[in-house]
């Protein structure tokens, strides 16, 4: 269970995605050091079916190692994750680049609590055809149901939570936000990486 995905900002995020909101998606960018959160976001964003063509990754399983992994969905999309360590002051947030907007999960991006969405009629930079003008910005903030002084957002946990109970309620043997499929495709992305691991002999 991935309780990134039951953030309402990240259901928002989803559903922005689902009805083309900004466009053809491109590319995704998700920083934070455990890969398990950064990856389950690809399917969310190209689509369980959609299979990686290609998978690549740096580092090892030193602990505190700098590592990046990227993964590469044909000729429409790229995933790239720097998997910063903990011991270095990484942005954590996560980024959706559309032909006609942007997407952003703030920090912290495994548990958000605010999205900002840039969006637009055309295709391509809005920049560049507004006079350097940047996109118009629209922000969500998604206060938590409760605090916990522990991790950042742990009070969180409860959105997760409720969607089980709901799905028990309703006779659901998974539920529609973070489904089956889009978790094999995030375990078969962790694997890929730890097999397609580049090292250079120094």
């Amino acid at each position: 269970m991935q309780w990134t995905r039951f953030f309402p900002a990240v259901e928002h995020a989803r559903v922005l995605l689902e009805d083309g909101s900004i466009g053809s998606v491109n590319s995704l960018h998700s920083d934070f050091p455990d890969p398990c959160y950064d990856f389950q976001y690809a399917p969310m964003v190209f689509g369980a079916a959609n299979k990686p063509t290609a998978v690549v990754a740096t580092g090892g399983p030193t602990p505190g190692a700098a590592r990046a992994a990227i993964a590469q969905y044909g000729s429409d999309g790229v995933a790239v994750f720097p998997l910063s360590t903990f011991g270095v002051e990484f942005p954590e947030i996560t980024e959706i680049y559309g032909s006609k907007g942007r997407i952003t999960l703030e920090q912290p991006g495994h548990c958000p609590t605010t999205i900002t969405i840039r969006r637009h009629e055309n295709e391509g930079p809005y920049r560049y055809r507004n006079s350097n003008t940047p996109a118009p910005i629209e922000t969500v903030e998604y206060p938590l149901p409760m605090t916990i002084a522990t991790m950042p957002n742990q009070g969180g946990f409860v959105y997760m939570g409720n969607a089980v109970h709901r799905c028990v309620a309703a006779g659901l043997t998974e539920c529609p936000q973070y489904p089956k499929a889009d978790s094999m495709a995030t375990m078969e992305l962790i694997d890929a990486t730890a097999q397609n691991t580049v090292t250079a002999n120094m």
